[in-house]
């Protein structure tokens, strides 16, 4: 690939990840966007996180450290992950920008009933007149300061906005040239009984060896071809049967009963929102992935109330996809 090209799809990222921004921070402020909780594993959703933001650590020349000191038998809580993601997402985001050495920590434990995570980095600090400002709109942490970054500081407004949504505090530890702390403090339900994961291994190595029968709903051939890829180098042994479009979907769910459907929600001539709620409408009980390419928050509600289980946005991450069908399996 080209210089130019190169350029010009970097160029392309960045402003759809600005809209993107601009999109969510209009929706918060509008108070369109709700809390959307789900059963969550705190600890693997914690080290799956690291496995993404590990390499990133690395092509800065930065250290990345995780210390989980939430027990194993209590790990699995009622939480919106999706805005927790996007929230760690922003706070690594942002520490990988303004540390040039050193490194960045993630630390997580339970207090006082409350979920507490920490993201600290060895970065340039923030000055004490600017530690609320940078909660603001269109505030960056360098604002001040002389080096430059991309972005229109929407980042930290976004975390902000989340937070309260689901309740919690953020506070902030700063001096200029030491680093950042950033705290996060978040209510969570644990969920009594179904933190068995020790006691539970062998039943769940059992279920691994079940040959797994995938339905694929993508009228991409490529998308195809990657997903049958990443599903086929999964621990499982898998069948795949393969749907053009909304309504061939339909009909292989119901004549070939497969224990997890992949859906693509944009299809000619059923859409995956239609073709899922058929699907339901027929009996078909078994687990339901969307895809699309771009998960917007009506987009994760849409799938869910058409009778979606999951939501997987394009490009994929066959590490997301793995661990879901690990969930799915362990509960089968």
């Amino acid at each position: 690939m080209s210089f130019y090209a190169q350029m010009i799809i970097n160029s392309s990222k960045q402003l759809l990840n600005i809209i993107d921004d601009i999109l969510e921070i209009s929706k918060l402020e509008t108070k369109q966007i709700r809390v959307h909780e789900v059963e969550t594993d705190i600890s693997d959703f914690l080290q799956n996180l690291y496995s993404i933001y590990s390499l990133k650590a690395k092509e800065n020349g930065l250290q990345l450290f995780l210390y989980n000191d939430i027990p194993e038998e209590e790990s699995i809580i009622m939480i919106d992950s999706a805005k927790l993601h996007k929230i760690l997402s922003n706070l690594l985001e942002n520490s990988f920008k303004y540390t040039n050495k050193g490194f960045v920590e993630i630390r997580s434990f339970f207090e006082d009933d409350k979920l507490v995570i920490i993201v600290k980095d060895t970065g340039i600090g923030i000055s004490p007149e600017n530690k609320e400002k940078i909660f603001e709109r269109f505030r960056r942490a360098e604002d001040n300061l002389t080096s430059q970054s991309d972005g229109l500081g929407l980042g930290l407004a976004i975390v902000k906005e989340n937070v309260e949504l689901m309740g919690g505090e953020i506070h902030l530890k700063s001096e200029v040239g030491k680093g950042a702390e950033f705290k996060l403090i978040l209510p969570y339900k644990k969920l009594d009984g179904k933190n068995k994961k020790i006691e539970d291994k062998d039943k769940k190595t059992a279920k691994f060896m079940e040959r797994l029968k995938i339905l694929i709903a993508e009228d991409e051939q490529i998308n195809f071809v990657y997903l049958d890829l990443v599903l086929k180098k999964y621990k499982s042994p898998i069948e795949i049967i393969h749907a053009k479009d909304g309504a061939e979907a339909v009909k292989l769910a119901i004549s070939e009963k497969p224990d997890i459907i992949f859906m693509d929600l944009k299809m000619p001539i059923k859409n995956g929102f239609e073709a899922t709620k058929e699907i339901r409408i027929a009996g078909i009980n078994c687990p339901i992935i969307a895809l699309t390419a771009y998960s917007s928050e009506d987009d994760i509600i849409a799938a869910q109330n058409a009778g979606c289980a999951d939501f997987v946005s394009k490009p994929y991450d066959k590490k997301i996809i793995y661990k879901i069908l690990d969930e799915i399996l362990e509960n089968k």
